[in-house]
């Protein structure tokens, strides 16, 4: 809508019902995403689509896992939180985070084998994760520095003004790179009542996917 289009039908082209996108609950099929990625930057002719949507996105966005970020003790268990239970909602992004030399390193990998608009997907991760980083330490934080598996954009300016920090383009990964210090940081309002129940729920869904996972491989299986 901010570039002037009507998303309604690019979003049914897709394969998609509009009525999906209401509740930030329901999830599609990566497939269905992709290729929604692909019309958007086709008829927006924007080639960051991606980043644009993850800029929007808050840490609520990310509903049980993001809840869960907020009512963590610090930073790093939040982190911590994410990367074990993002596969809850999101089965084809995977998030690590490792310490080196000082500094801390979220990164964002995606396991899909098509590979269609996979530029768009990590630039929203990575937005995505700032924006979520910025709820946990404070509008003011910010990361060392983005690596972006992308080739150089014609204009980069979008990316800076996001992260405001400096982007390396052409990176083997899509990683966010901020000091390990920062891992310390403690969340206001952490509740670890809240944060326990979370937990539990969250320790449930993981083993309804692992299930529903194991199906589908014994489904190919016979296939």
């Amino acid at each position: 809508r901010e570039l002037g289009l009507d998303p309604a039908p690019l979003i049914r082209e897709a394969g998609l019902d509009p009525q999906l996108f209401e509740n930030g609950s329901n999830v599609v099929p990566i497939a269905a995403l992709a290729g929604l990625y692909s019309l958007c930057v086709a008829h927006t002719r924007c080639p960051h689509f991606g980043l644009l949507v993850g800029r929007r996105a808050t840490i609520l966005s990310m509903d049980l896992v993001g809840r869960l970020m907020q009512h963590s003790a610090t930073v790093g268990a939040a982190l911590e939180g994410f990367v074990s239970n993002l596969g809850v909602q999101d089965r084809a992004v995977v998030a690590s985070l490792s310490v080196s030399d000082g500094m801390a390193l979220l990164t964002f990998a995606i396991h899909w084998p098509q590979r269609e608009s996979v530029e768009q997907i990590t630039d929203a991760s990575l937005a995505i994760a700032v924006n979520a980083l910025r709820s946990l330490s404070g509008p003011e934080w910010r990361p060392t520095e983005v690596l972006v598996p992308r080739m150089t954009p014609s204009d980069p300016e979008p990316y800076r003004r996001h992260f405001q920090a400096p982007v390396r383009f052409n990176q083997e990964s899509a990683t966010l790179v901020f000091p390990a210090d920062d891992l310390k940081r403690r969340v206001a309002g952490a509740d670890p009542m809240l944060r326990a129940m979370l937990e539990d729920r969250l320790r449930q869904l993981r083993a309804d996917a692992g299930a529903d996972f194991s199906d589908d491989i014994r489904r190919l299986l016979r296939t």
